[in-house]
C-alpha cells in the first residue's frame, strides 16, 4: 500500500519529501507515520528515497532499494514504484495460496499421525499408540517446526538472506521460481535505464542492485565489465537468458526495441515463475493425498492383523 501510494503521489508532480510528509499526515496508523516521518527527515536533508530506505532500519529488502534507486537515475522513480508494488502484492497472493496449502498439507499429516491408528489402538492398546506418539512422533514434529522457524528467521536477517536465497535457487524444482523472479526484475529495470538513454555499460551496472541473488549479482557485474570492452548485450547475456531470449535480444539491437524485447522476456520469465509456484502448491497437495492413501492402507492391514490375533486367542482358550 505504502508504494503504491507513493507512486500515486510522485505522478501528481510531487517530490519525494512532500509525498511523504503528504502520507504520514493522512496515515492512520502510528507505525506508518513513524516509517514516513523517518524517510521524509532523511530527505529533507538531501538523501535520496534510495539511500534514506537503505539507512532505514524498517527496510531490509536489496531487491527494494535497487529497483527504487533505478528508478531515481532513470527518471522513472514512480514508475519502478508502481511495478515493485505489483510485485509485492503478487507474492503476497501467492504467500496466501502457499499458507492455505501448507494448512491442508498439516491437517493431512496430523490427520495421519493422530487419527489413522486409533482403530488400531483400540485393539492393540492405548499404551502403544501413547508410546508412539509422545515418545516418537510429536518430538520429531517439534523439531521439524523448531528448524522451520529458525530458517524463517534467518532467511530476515540482512546478511544470511542472501545466502539463503542463494541456497534456495539451488533447489531444482523450488528454485527455478527464485531465479525467474530475479531475472524478470533484472530485464525490466534494464529495460527502464536503457529507455532512461543511459550506456548499456551503465544500465546493467544500474540495473545489478535489483539483484538479491548473489551468484546471479556476480553474473551481472561481470556482464557490465564484458559490455565495457565492446561487446553487445545479446552477446554477453547468456549468463542470464537462453537462446530464445538472447535472439529477441539480437533483434532489438538490430531494430532499436531493445527495452521492448527486455520487458517481453520479464513478462514470460514471471509467467514461468508463477507456473512453478503452481507446480509446487500441487506437489504439496499430492504428497498430502498419497501420504493419506498410504496411511489407511497400513492402518486397515494394522487392524486386520490385531482382528485375526484376537481371534486367534479366543480360539487357543477354547
Amino acid at each position: 500500500m505504502m508504494l503504491r501510494q507513493l507512486s500515486t503521489a510522485l505522478h501528481s508532480g510531487m517530490t519525494p519529501y512532500e509525498a511523504l510528509k503528504m502520507l504520514q499526515e493522512a496515515s492512520a496508523s502510528k507505525k506508518m507515520r513513524n516509517i514516513y516521518g523517518l524517510l521524509a527527515s532523511e530527505c529533507a536533508s538531501g538523501k535520496g528515497l534510495s539511500e534514506a530506505m537503505l539507512s532505514s532500519r524498517f527496510f531490509v529488502d536489496d531487491w527494494l532499494i535497487g529497483v527504487v534507486r533505478v528508478g531515481e537515475l532513470t527518471g522513472g522513480l514512480a514508475r519502478m514504484l508502481s511495478f515493485a508494488a505489483e510485485q509485492y502484492e503478487f507474492e503476497a497472493t501467492w504467500q496466501r495460496r502457499w499458507k492455505w496449502s501448507k494448512l491442508y498439507l498439516s491437517v493431512c499429516m496430523l490427520a495421519l499421525i493422530f487419527v489413522l491408528p486409533l482403530p488400531s489402538a483400540l485393539l492393540k492398546g492405548f499404551q502403544w499408540y501413547l508410546f508412539l506418539t509422545l515418545k516418537r512422533i510429536l518430538p520429531a514434529l517439534l523439531l521439524i517446526w523448531l528448524l522451520m522457524r529458525f530458517l524463517h528467521s534467518l532467511s530476515h536477517a540482512p546478511k544470511v538472506s542472501p545466502i539463503i536465497r542463494q541456497l534456495i535457487s539451488l533447489i531444482p524444482i523450488f528454485g527455478g521460481a527464485i531465479v525467474h523472479r530475479t531475472i524478470a526484475n533484472f530485464s525490466l529495470a534494464l529495460a527502464q535505464a536503457i529507455d532512461a538513454g543511459m550506456s548499456a555499460h551503465k544500465a546493467l551496472e544500474v540495473s545489478s542492485e535489483t539483484i538479491d541473488v548473489p551468484m546471479l549479482k556476480a553474473r551481472a557485474i561481470a556482464v557490465a565489465k564484458a559490455v565495457q570492452s565492446g561487446k553487445s548485450l545479446s552477446e554477453v547475456l547468456s549468463a542470464f537468458f537462453n537462446q530464445s531470449e538472447r535472439s529477441l535480444l539480437h533483434t532489438g539491437e538490430k531494430t532499436g526495441t531493445i527495452s521492448d524485447e527486455l520487458m517481453r522476456i520479464a513478462n514470460e520469465r514471471r509467467k514461468r515463475m508463477q507456473s512453478i509456484l503452481w507446480l509446487s502448491i500441487v506437489l504439496q497437495l499430492a504428497i498430502a493425498h498419497i501420504a493419506i492413501a498410504v496411511g489407511i492402507v497400513f492402518c486397515v492391514l494394522s487392524l486386520y492383523e490385531a482382528i485375526f490375533k484376537w481371534v486367534e486367542r479366543e480360539f487357543e482358550m477354547q
